[in-house]
């Protein structure tokens, strides 16, 4: 997989920490997924957040969008700018 991708100049990214938000057993909420984010945060992380469910389309994603708001903020305060993949060394 690394060669093809070499081949047409892309690179295989993965995730450094996932915030677990999935879990049935916790109630999903923006204030919670975001303290995980923020507390394990560190320069050239990359962080999972689900945004769906794999079965019900229908599925509330508020939380997500309510953690996305509170982690920006959150690590801005803290001296963490953002960027793309592509931006990214």
């Amino acid at each position: 997989m690394l060669k093809g991708l070499s081949r047409i100049h892309r690179r295989l990214v993965g995730w450094s920490w996932m915030t677990w938000d999935w879990c049935w057993f916790r109630k999903r909420t923006g204030e919670r997924v975001a303290s995980q984010v923020i507390a394990h945060a560190a320069p050239g992380k990359i962080i999972v957040i689900h945004d769906g469910h794999h079965e019900n389309r229908e599925a509330d994603r508020l939380y997500s969008i309510q953690a996305a708001r509170l982690i920006i903020d959150g690590l801005k305060s803290r001296g963490f700018e953002f960027a793309t993949l592509s931006d990214a060394p």
